[in-house]
């Protein structure tokens, strides 16, 4: 039975349609610098969920990293040959987690489930 005049919707949907409400002020991700190793290079980094979301281009979702798929081969080999000046590069070779933002013009919706390549190592 409807009460308020408007179909029902499931808690689901609400969170889907409501997703960046509901997410941290801030998160943590591992980034590098150029390098001679890995150990070298890495260093934990808190950054603003509200900045990610202000520079998500039109074609780009943000990601809930759920797992991270670790190759510590490919992230050395990042910070190893990266241009001398290189900073901030996003470390983590692979990962699946839930869509929490999307762009207008992106391939997928918040809730949608993903698998991605590259900055896994990300809250």
């Amino acid at each position: 039975r409807q009460i308020t005049g408007r179909p029902a919707r499931s808690l689901r949907d609400f969170v889907r349609d409501r997703s960046t409400v509901f997410l941290p002020s801030s998160f943590e991700r591992l980034l590098g610098a150029t390098a001679p190793s890995f150990a070298a290079a890495a260093r934990v980094a808190t950054a603003s969920t509200a900045d990610d979301l202000e520079d998500l281009a039109a074609d780009e979702v943000l990601i809930r990293v759920m797992v991270a798929g670790v190759n510590g081969g490919a992230d050395t080999f990042s910070v190893t040959r990266a241009a001398a000046e290189a900073t901030g590069i996003k470390l983590g070779a692979e990962g699946v987690g839930v869509v929490v933002a999307a762009g207008a013009e992106a391939d997928y919706a918040a809730g949608d489930r993903v698998a991605f390549i590259g900055g896994g190592y990300s809250e």
